[in-house]
């Protein structure tokens, strides 16, 4: 009898197991039961990283507030996750990352003009390749007003040459403020607006 080799392939779906460590065993019986087993383990791993956030001070913060995020990621990273925090109506902002395996941090100053909500993203890559994008917690915060707007003058406009003795100043604020105005430092007026 001549011997004769088969070669072929078998495919295993890795997506309909959970992840972990597996046994392989493959046994080849001839006609008559008799064969060799080869066995070996190996590991899958399809699961990416995912994150919690942590934000301090606690939201809602205020504007021009500097705020540091604690980042946790479920499994080690292979290098540093990007991260960036886009305020309501401003471009997002790339965070410089320290840390390394699962902890991470980063400072980001809260800019002013974008009230509502801030949106952080990451992206980290594991020790396997997989890359996540998934926050279970802490995804976004509120940004407030740090203070009221600033009002607005009308009249006199900036660098104007006044020439009559009495000047009526005019312009808006928003309610439940507090005007001052100072001449050369000094109070001159001072009003409460409210809306009653």
């Amino acid at each position: 009898a001549t011997d004769q080799l088969y070669s072929g392939t078998y495919g295993f779906d890795t997506t309909k197991v959970p992840d972990g460590n597996y046994v392989l065993r493959i046994i080849a019986l001839d006609g008559y039961d008799f064969g060799h087993t080869f066995s070996g383990i190996f590991s899958i791993d399809n699961t990416a990283p995912a994150f919690d956030v942590t934000v301090s001070p606690p939201p809602p913060v205020k504007e021009l507030t500097e705020i540091a995020l604690k980042i946790t990621a479920s499994e080690k990273l292979k290098q540093m996750p990007k991260v960036s925090i886009a305020q309501e109506g401003a471009s997002p902002a790339f965070l410089e990352v320290t840390g390394g395996d699962q902890n991470f941090s980063a400072f980001y100053q809260i800019t002013r003009g974008h009230q509502g909500k801030a949106v952080i993203a990451i992206s980290g890559e594991d020790s396997v390749g997989n890359i996540g994008e998934v926050i279970t917690s802490g995804k976004t915060f509120s940004v407030e007003r740090y203070g009221p707007p600033a009002p607005i003058i009308s009249y006199p406009l900036n660098n104007q040459v006044l020439t009559k003795s009495l000047i009526n100043l005019y312009g808006t604020g928003e309610l439940n403020t507090k005007i001052i105005i100072t001449l050369n430092g000094i109070t001159e007026f001072t009003r409460q607006i409210s809306n009653g």
